[in-house]
């Protein structure tokens, strides 16, 4: 179904060729749940491919931009990759901090903490703090309590 909504503005497209074209955002955002599609059926390679090409494609000022970089670097930091993974956290949070988009910008932090962490660091609670921060200024509980599982979990940090 993805395909062929992309299909519709470019009926050459295949994921063969997928890198060949110029997209719109909400063909840029297709493209993107397609890698996520591959992600799900362990085309893991691909999925990352994808994103990257997306994360190149897409203006620093597009809504769909924070969601790519938190996207990329969630792909990087499984890679171990920590410090490219910073680096698209950064541009994410830049990028969101000039438009005023606060949408997605507290996982933005969550995975620059993740990769200061990783980075030995030390800035990286202060990154976790200002996800938590805005989990609570956004009314996200959820998504609060899960960092802090995770954060338990995953990297023995109790918050």
């Amino acid at each position: 179904m993805l395909i062929k909504s992309i299909r519709m503005t470019t009926s050459t497209f295949d994921l063969n060729n997928y890198n060949s074209f110029v997209y719109s955002s909400t063909e840029l955002r297709i493209l993107m749940n397609i890698a996520f599609t591959l992600n799900m059926l362990k085309h893991k390679e691909k999925y990352i491919e994808i994103i990257e090409f997306c994360f190149h494609s897409a203006d620093a000022s597009d809504d769909i931009y924070p969601k790519l970089c938190h996207n990329l670097s969630g792909a990087l930091l499984r890679k171990k990759d920590y410090e490219k993974a910073l680096q698209v956290s950064n541009m994410g949070i830049e990028a969101s901090q000039k438009t005023r988009n606060l949408n997605g910008l507290n996982i933005l932090y969550y995975g620059k903490a993740i990769a200061e962490f990783h980075l030995e660091k030390p800035e990286y609670i202060k990154s976790l703090n200002i996800a938590l921060t805005l989990c609570e200024a956004l009314g996200q509980d959820k998504l609060k309590n899960d960092i802090i599982r995770k954060c338990k979990k995953v990297l023995g940090i109790d918050l």
